[in-house]
């Protein structure tokens, strides 16, 4: 095909093309049209049973990243491509990514095609849902809600405005030094609109917010505040089928950790948000993590770096990390019931988790597509490979788009005449479509985990049904 079409251009190159009139032999334009119905045929063979992906995104250079890792995964019988913006069945592809909420219609898809988010997924990812829902059973009287102290005290207001009011002044009388909490816009990301405060005249607000306690006594790292960026797919709601990735961020502020009255607005104190650590012009943290060792990554390091740096002062990284998988299970298991399931969704959420003085781990927030965007050496390491391992779970097979149409058709003929029927041959017909390649059942174990850990279904996932005496569920 390649050698044709470079024929057809040769042709063309030695056309006169100064003329009023162009023009071309009628060799030549023999040539061009069956270069052009080559070109296609051999279009359509490519996506007639490719892999087929869609990214949806306005900024290129975030679609890229994604697109990027389909691409990467191409090898043997695995041949992703992009879908042609043009494609005759632009809903017909195996995989669509997207970071906003889908244009689709969802009882159109077919059960083996994959989108990137689930209905309902705001139970999980907006702060005042999420906090309703987890108080659904922390507020349940005895062991059960003490298993649920997963998310530190929260209010919403302006519901919540007087509770709130009576434990501020509570804890102001008993400790007004240590009476800090942190305000947060409901539906905002990325640090916007979030300040910590310790005088109740501070609380002002023209849309719904949360007020958090704020953890005063974090644990350091070089005497640095810091948080866990986690990243989390769930493949499954109801029942549930999630993984955890083993390597991720801590994301430091940029200034030593004070409590003191002066320093109570300043947030590269009390923030660990990159995208607000980046602006400070001190970068004391950024030089001293790099002195030991950090990798790269500006106001975050590695997970694997933190867990050297932990086993340095004596704290087990097991055992902490068994306590901060066990708070992921509990918020999931929180909002399962209120995000209806679907077989053709999974999604990717950014956990974060704040570990206090005493090694407790409190969950902080969800994110809903949680940023790709890479700004170091670190993030390329890190999200590019996160991506790719995250694509390797979740992937649909390829499906022969010709041969499921034609059973289309010949379905709607049948109907046409009457002669609507059970059809005996569909699921060998059904099994050709899929060149015989069925989608991954449910607790199936994925071939390829990469960094990923299971963490549902699983032994851990077992003890957190216990809480309640549900069942077990199965492990593969």
């Amino acid at each position: 095909e390649w050698e044709a079409l470079a024929d057809v251009l040769n042709r063309w190159s030695n056309v006169d093309m100064d003329s009023n009139a162009p023009h071309l032999d009628a060799a030549s334009n023999r040539a061009l049209i069956a270069a052009a119905e080559r070109a296609s045929a051999f279009q359509s063979e490519r996506t007639g049973t490719r892999l087929l992906f869609r990214v949806v995104q306005s900024r290129p250079e975030v679609a890229s990243i994604v697109s990027n890792a389909f691409m990467d995964l191409r090898k043997g019988d695995v041949d992703w491509t992009e879908m042609p913006s043009g494609h005759k069945d632009n809903q017909s592809w195996n995989m669509l990514w997207t970071w906003s909420k889908p244009k689709i219609r969802w009882e159109d898809l077919l059960t083996w095609q994959r989108v990137n988010h689930f209905q309902e997924a705001k139970q999980l990812t907006r702060k005042d849902n999420l906090k309703r829902n987890i108080s659904r059973f922390r507020n349940i009287p005895g062991k059960i809600g003490e298993a649920f102290d997963i998310l530190p005290v929260t209010y919403t207001l302006p519901g919540d405005y007087v509770g709130f009011c009576t434990e501020f002044a509570k804890r102001y009388e008993f400790s007004p030094e240590r009476n800090f909490w942190i305000m947060k816009p409901a539906g905002s990301s990325r640090g916007r609109g979030i300040f910590v405060f310790n005088d109740i005249g501070a609380v002002s607000y023209t849309e719904c917010v949360i007020v958090q306690r704020y953890i005063e006594r974090p644990l350091l790292l070089d005497g640095y505040k810091f948080d866990l960026r986690l990243y989390v797919l769930v493949t499954s709601i109801q029942p549930l089928e999630a993984f955890i990735y083993k390597e991720g961020f801590a994301r430091l502020s940029s200034e030593p950790y004070s409590t003191d009255q002066g320093d109570i607005t300043n947030k590269f104190i009390h923030l660990t948000n990159s995208s607000i650590q980046k602006h400070n012009v001190n970068h004391v943290q950024a030089q001293s993590v790099k002195a030991g060792g950090g990798g790269g990554g500006g106001s975050k390091v590695s997970l694997s770096y933190l867990r050297k740096r932990l086993a340095e002062t004596n704290i087990a990284w097991s055992d902490m990390w068994q306590r901060i998988v066990a708070v992921v299970l509990k918020t999931l298991y929180c909002v399962q019931d209120t995000i209806p399931p679907h077989p053709n969704s999974f999604e990717l959420f950014g956990f974060d988790v704040l570990i206090d003085a005493d090694l407790k781990p409190w969950l902080i927030e969800v994110n809903a597509s949680p940023s790709l965007s890479r700004d170091n050496e670190l993030d390329f390491r890190i999200k590019d490979a996160m991506i790719r391992d995250t694509l390797r779970i979740a992937a649909p097979p390829p499906f022969d788009r010709d041969l499921l149409a034609n059973i289309f058709k010949k379905r709607l003929q049948e109907k046409v005449k009457g002669r609507w029927h059970t059809d005996k041959s569909l699921p060998a017909s059904i099994y050709n479509v899929l060149g015989g390649n069925a989608p991954r059942e449910l607790g199936e174990m994925p071939k390829e985990l990469g960094e990923y850990q299971r963490i549902a279904p699983s032994p851990l996932w077992d003890e957190v049904l216990k809480i309640r005496n549900e069942k077990k569920t199965v492990h593969r």
